[in-house]
């Protein structure tokens, strides 16, 4: 089913001419089995990669261990499957494009933290009008896999900005593929203690496994 899903060229649909280059093209529900063109939107790669790996479920678990329920739920309801608040995005990106990649990090971040506190309000307010229910909550096995996975998430980002020599076809791939053995090679990764032995075979895991997935991108322009 996966290979006859990712046969379908959803950057053709959507317009190559439409595509700017270097920009991916973003599943504004994050459903890439959903390929309608109201679902798709053409998005900076550093607003993409952004969207993808923000992790507000830690933010919030920061500042109340004791609700890691709602944080849990809050990060699935994400406001960010609306296609306004990608335009939001995409503006931000324009205006500090001459800024750096840092700075347009951090106002991307910002952004996106400003709108799950607003999204955190509502929820709260929804549910406090709710009749009690009691909810399963995730097992601590599930909260610690999920956390895990976003820290490996980022520390294979910075891997990418530090090796510039994996082509952006490659990275686009390795990332849509989120394999977790991928993201496990970065468990135990230290950015403070340089090992080239360890990158290059890091590197070389990351070809392994794009060769391996070859077939899924016939067809599709990455």
């Amino acid at each position: 089913m996966r290979d006859k899903k990712r046969k379908f060229n959803y950057r053709k649909l959507y317009g190559l001419e439409n595509i700017p280059d270097g920009w991916h093209v973003h599943h504004i529900n994050w459903n890439d089995s959903i390929n309608d063109i109201d679902n798709l939107i053409a998005v900076p790669k550093i607003v993409h990669r952004v969207i993808h790996s923000t992790n507000v479920y830690n933010k919030y678990d920061e500042h109340d261990e004791d609700d890691d329920e709602t944080n849990f739920i809050m990060y699935q309801r994400s406001p960010l499957w609306d296609r306004s608040t990608i335009v939001k995005l995409i503006n931000i990106y324009k205006k500090n494009e001459s800024a750096g990649e840092k700075k347009i990090e951090k106002a991307l971040k910002d952004e996106i933290e400003n709108l799950y506190a607003k999204e955190l309000a509502k929820y709260n307010k929804e549910e406090a009008s709710k009749p009690k229910t009691k909810q399963k909550p995730p097992s601590e096995e599930e909260k610690m896999e999920f956390k895990r996975n976003a820290i490996n998430r980022e520390k294979l980002d910075r891997f990418f900005e530090k090796h510039p020599e994996i082509s952006s076809s490659d990275q686009s791939k390795a990332l849509y593929i989120h394999p977790t053995d991928i993201l496990d090679m970065f468990t135990n990764y230290d950015f403070d203690n340089p090992n080239e032995d360890k990158d290059r075979h890091i590197i070389f895991e990351i070809e392994q496994k794009v060769q391996e997935f070859k077939h899924i991108f016939e067809g599709n322009n990455y």
